[in-house]
């Protein structure tokens, strides 16, 4: 070969090499809360510290499961009525503020990363794939929470309540995770465990594959696909 034609033969090649992971590559984006991990005992446990300074009794794990998806003022709104508590606008971003602060104070408290999760994130990460957050956990606080259960090195991007101007369910949320990974509608899929995870992939349009545990455990699977373990995905795409 002269010179000129192994530029252009060997140029080719990288050039088809690189279009080959490209198109491998995905744009997997993952709900936090319930999903990657088991935050619902320390949740409960805030939650119980705002209704113990209110004179309340306190809540249960199993009854905070089922609220998990939400940010914090819909769990209070929930719990307010079943209580029979009036409350105004200021009375809530109150009761909102507290609970936030016992989370800036302790981010992970009782919080543990489900089994096999790590491992999963390092083999998509491993395959070239780009790994994202969109939850309705507090903008502020979820890399807070990322760092100290140590999954922050994961993720390109994290997004939460707060870092949009409207969460999930409003598919702008999942969608602006998505351009700012550089992800497509072709491209990008979404991992979760609640009804509103569910709702926000198909309202964008992208796959949508639900973990086996926490509330993921009840929701039919319907079109979606159920996986045993985060590292399934792969398998599907």
């Amino acid at each position: 070969m002269d010179t000129l034609y192994k530029l252009w033969y060997y140029g080719a090649i990288i050039c088809n090499y690189n279009k080959d992971l490209r198109t491998m590559s995905k744009t997997l984006i993952f709900d936090l809360d319930g999903t990657l991990i088991d935050s619902t005992p320390h949740i409960t446990d805030c939650l119980n510290v705002v209704l113990d300074r209110m004179g309340y009794a306190p809540v249960s794990v199993e009854y905070v499961e089922p609220l998990m998806g939400v940010d914090n003022i819909h769990t209070f709104k929930h719990i307010f009525a079943d209580l029979g508590i009036i409350y105004d606008d200021d009375f809530m971003m109150d009761k909102s503020r507290q609970y936030l602060e016992l989370h800036r104070i302790d981010p992970v408290g009782s919080t543990v990363v489900f089994p096999d999760v790590v491992n999963d994130l390092q083999t998509l990460a491993d395959a070239g794939h780009k790994l994202g957050i969109c939850t309705n956990k507090s903008h502020e606080l979820a890399p807070l929470v990322l760092e100290s259960l140590g999954l922050s090195q994961f993720f390109h991007t994290v997004i939460g309540a707060g870092g949009v101007p409207n969460r999930k369910p409003d598919p702008s949320h999942l969608q602006t995770v998505m351009d700012k990974m550089g992800g497509t509608l072709d491209t990008t899929h979404y991992v979760g465990d609640t009804e509103v995870d569910r709702q926000t992939a198909h309202a964008l349009g992208v796959p949508f594959y639900i973990v086996p545990w926490g509330v993921g455990a009840k929701i039919p699977t319907g079109k979606d696909i159920k996986i045993s373990r985060i590292a399934e995905v792969a398998d599907y795409l």
